[in-house]
């Protein structure tokens, strides 16, 4: 009896699992895959929380070899990137860095993407921009505008990543 109440019981949260995402959303195609690359946890799931709420699925990288290995593997509609990242054994890069791997043509990408960064420096905006960044948003962020941005970068539903 026990057995068949634990079996139900997973059944249902199964079930809840399948039609809603992790914040409760109720499981609708998403409006388009975003990638989120941000050493700060606290900014990931901010953003995570926002875009999902936005309708988007977003998936997120901690640091540059995540973040290739993401964009690779889910094929994502466009990136939001903080151009600082932590360095890595073996990888001296930044975001610019970061970009520039993911514009090579073997990287299969080729992807828009959006700078986000804490510092309000005009050079580092001119860089960002000058380098083909569709968005550049200091932290704290302003959502709406992000948003809007997005939304021109994503007009479709996007596309599975490979199987």
């Amino acid at each position: 009896m026990l057995d068949e109440l634990f079996k139900q019981d997973r059944k249902t949260k199964a079930a809840d699992t399948a039609s809603a995402d992790a914040g409760g959303v109720p499981a609708v195609p998403p409006r388009g895959k975003v990638l989120v690359v941000d050493d700060d946890a606290v900014v990931r799931k901010t953003l995570n929380i926002k875009l999902s709420e936005a309708g988007y699925q977003v998936l997120e990288a901690s640091d540059g070899a995540a973040a290739l290995a993401v964009a690779r593997a889910e094929n994502p509609d466009v990136i939001i990137m903080d151009i600082f990242l932590p360095p890595e054994p073996g990888m001296m890069w930044d975001g610019f860095g970061l970009i520039q791997w993911l514009e090579r043509p073997q990287s299969g990408t080729g992807l828009p993407f959006i700078v986000i960064t804490a510092s309000d420096s005009p050079a580092l905006r001119g860089k960002a921009l000058a380098v083909g960044a569709a968005g550049f948003f200091r932290k704290p962020l302003d959502m709406t505008a992000l948003l809007a941005v997005i939304e021109k970068l994503v007009p479709a539903p996007s596309q599975p990543g490979p199987a």
